[in-house]
C-alpha cells in the first residue's frame, strides 16, 4: 500500500490539485481489487473501506481551498521563492512582536465580520482572529484549523497554518486527555 500511495496515486493525478479530491475514489478502487485478488482478509477490506470518505469530493474541496486560502494569510507569494526571476518574489513584511502566541488544532466557535473566535485544545477562547472574506465565507462553526496565531492589540493574526478539517474528521482532541 505505501508503495501504492507514494510512487503510482500522485503519478496519476501529477499537476492536477484534484488530487484530495479524487484520491479517496481511487483508493477505495484499489483496495477493491487487492481484496479480489486475496491481498487483503475481508475483515481489513471492511475496515480501509469505512476509513475512505464516500460522497465528499464538495467538503474535500472547500476544505483543500480554505487551506489554501488561510496559507495565503501568512504567505502571500507561495512558491514565487523557487522562480529564478527575483523581480518576482514578495518580500514579508516582518510585524512587530506578538503579545502572546497560541498554536495548535483550534475550533471555530463564531464568526464576527471578517474574523472568527477560535477554541485552542485547553478550550480557551481566542479571538477575533483575522481573516479575509473569501476564507470567512468558506468555513464553518466546528471545522478545525491547525494554526499559530499571535496576538497584535485587540486582535489576533494567522503566523503559520497547517490543514483546515471538517468538524468530525479528526479525533476530538478536546475531548481525549493523554
Amino acid at each position: 500500500m505505501s508503495s501504492f500511495l507514494d510512487w503510482w496515486l500522485p503519478r496519476k493525478f501529477m499537476g492536477n490539485e484534484t488530487i484530495p479530491v479524487r484520491a479517496p475514489g481511487v483508493l477505495r478502487k484499489w483496495v477493491k481489487w487487492c481484496f479480489e485478488n486475496g491481498y487483503f482478509e475481508e475483515e481489513r477490506y471492511e475496515d480501509l473501506l469505512a476509513a475512505l470518505p464516500k460522497g465528499k469530493s464538495g467538503e474535500a474541496k472547500r476544505l483543500q481551498k480554505a487551506g489554501d486560502l488561510l496559507y495565503r494569510l501568512h504567505s502571500p507569494n507561495p512558491g514565487a521563492w523557487m522562480t529564478e526571476d527575483p523581480d518576482k518574489v514578495v518580500a514579508i513584511n516582518r510585524m512587530k512582536k506578538a503579545s502572546e502566541y497560541d498554536e495548535g488544532y483550534m475550533r471555530i466557535t463564531r464568526y464576527k465580520g471578517n474574523s472568527v473566535y477560535l477554541e485552542n485544545e485547553e478550550r480557551e477562547e481566542r479571538g477575533p482572529v483575522m481573516l479575509n472574506g473569501d476564507l470567512v465565507k468558506l468555513l464553518k462553526i466546528g471545522d478545525v484549523m491547525n494554526v499559530t496565531i499571535g496576538r497584535f492589540g485587540k486582535s489576533w493574526k494567522v503566523l503559520e497554518s497547517g490543514n483546515v478539517y471538517a468538524e468530525d474528521t479528526i479525533v476530538d482532541l478536546w475531548d481525549v486527555h493523554l
